[in-house]
């Protein structure tokens, strides 16, 4: 298995908003190693590539009853040695009993691992009683587009409907949250939406020699203040006050108080903000990271722009957000264009059946974890299914310290034996409980 990873990690499958920039070559080469390396899936399960290089796999199953969907991608962000990497990140190195390279944790080794497990499934002769549809898409890292969102568009046109949606997500985390004395398994039962807006401020250029008491420049500085002194409200929503409270009785110091965030969620919001982290969790986040303005030293500009991303908090929308936005901007000419639009994703209900279900088996593969709920602040392929199903996972079972975390999309992505070996029981497991009544 540690072989098979390291060889795809040496196709550099890199997603690129532009298509003349996409190395096609190794995306199909890529292709042809899962045809040969998991014969049976691709000889036994009904194939088909939806726009060339999107995979989507069927297995049949024994009974009516609404089919699982899994997800994962097999695009990657890009990486040079130059950037600080210790090995090549597209050499698919072996070194202290892991698999080192771009796409180790995100997401190439879910796609390995759950081509190991239809695999062997098949190999054993399983038959399941639920229909089980996978889906590999090429592109999840620049918003999925091309990818999830054309195989989810056929899926509906043929009237699909799921049982439950499994992808990456929140992993088994040491070290991350300051005071927490066990490690802590997330399942991320929703996702923030995300907007792009550009805004541009219009005023008279002139030469700088006479320049009035405010340019555009200074406007722009007085509208980003108020962002940063005018957020949006924190709000409790009920992953996030779930998470809490799962994860307080660990906390020695702060745990009495976490615990019980429902009814003193006013005083600790006002800690909880403090931190990227945890504000994440709590409001609608809108945070400039692109600016433009002005042609030369000697001019005042004409026109001034600012990128803002904005990640939704669930319960909010990009309406809403919009319009407080605008109230910043009050008294200043401007234009505002939307590049992105996704709203927060639906939240999956902590209250049912599957959830413990999936909650059960986290535990019997990690039991030194707390499980618990979680909101994911990035996005992920479900936002193309979300109508499709009630019950969306996203969790990779993976165990990672800060350190792991810092490495996905960064340098020196590596991922040991012992989590590809736990992951694949434990995916091996996830796929029979929940196609199947037989206990796993």
């Amino acid at each position: 298995m540690m072989s098979r990873l390291a060889e795809a990690i040496r196709f550099p499958t890199v997603s690129y908003p532009k298509d003349e920039a996409v190395d096609w070559a190794s995306y199909r080469a890529f292709l042809q190693f899962l045809r040969q390396s998991y014969p049976k899936v691709y000889q036994q399960l009904e194939v088909e590539l939806v726009d060339e290089y999107n995979v989507m796999l069927r297995w049949p199953g024994s009974s009516e009853h609404e089919p699982v969907l899994i997800l994962a991608h097999y695009d990657v962000v890009p990486a040079q040695m130059s950037d600080g990497w210790d090995v090549d990140p597209f050499a698919g190195v072996i070194r202290d009993d892991a698999v080192w390279g771009r796409g180790a944790i995100d997401d190439k080794s879910n796609v390995i691992l759950w081509h190991e497990v239809l695999e062997n499934l098949l190999e054993e002769g399983y038959v399941p009683e639920r229909a089980v549809i996978v889906c590999f898409g090429r592109d999840e890292e620049i918003g999925g587009e091309h990818g999830a969102g054309l195989m989810a568009a056929k899926l509906r046109e043929q009237g699909e409907r799921f049982h439950v949606i499994f992808d990456e997500g929140g992993a088994v985390t040491s070290g991350v949250l300051s005071g927490l004395s066990k490690p802590v398994a997330l399942i991320g039962v929703a996702e923030k939406g995300s907007t792009n807006l550009r805004i541009c401020l219009k005023g008279g250029a002139g030469h700088s020699s006479m320049p009035p008491r405010v340019n555009l420049i200074d406007q722009m500085s007085r509208f980003l203040n108020r962002l940063q002194q005018q957020p949006m409200p924190v709000r409790l929503i009920e992953p996030v006050q779930r998470m809490f409270e799962a994860i307080g009785p660990d906390m020695p110091k702060t745990g009495w108080l976490i615990r019980r965030i429902d009814r003193l969620f006013p005083v600790l919001s006002k800690i909880l903000e403090k931190s990227a982290t945890t504000n994440a969790l709590i409001r609608t986040t809108i945070t400039p990271t692109m600016i433009s303005g002005g042609s030369a030293p000697n001019v005042l500009p004409g026109q001034a722009c600012v990128t803002l991303n904005l990640r939704i908090l669930p319960g909010d929308t990009v309406a809403e957000t919009m319009k407080h936005i605008e109230r910043l901007l009050e008294g200043m000419d401007y234009q505002m264009e939307t590049l992105l639009h996704q709203e927060a994703s639906p939240t999956t209900s902590t209250d049912s059946a599957p959830f413990r279900q999936y909650q059960q088996l986290i535990e019997k593969h990690f039991p030194e974890a707390i499980v618990s709920s979680y909101l994911m602040a990035g996005g992920t392929d479900t936002k193309h299914y979300q109508d499709m199903a009630d019950h969306i996972f996203r969790f990779s079972p993976v165990r990672m310290t800060k350190a792991d975390l810092d490495s996905v999309h960064s340098v020196n992505e590596k991922i040991s034996r012992d989590n590809l070996e736990t992951g694949y029981r434990f995916y091996h497991d996830v796929l029979r409980a929940f196609t199947t009544e037989e206990k796993v």
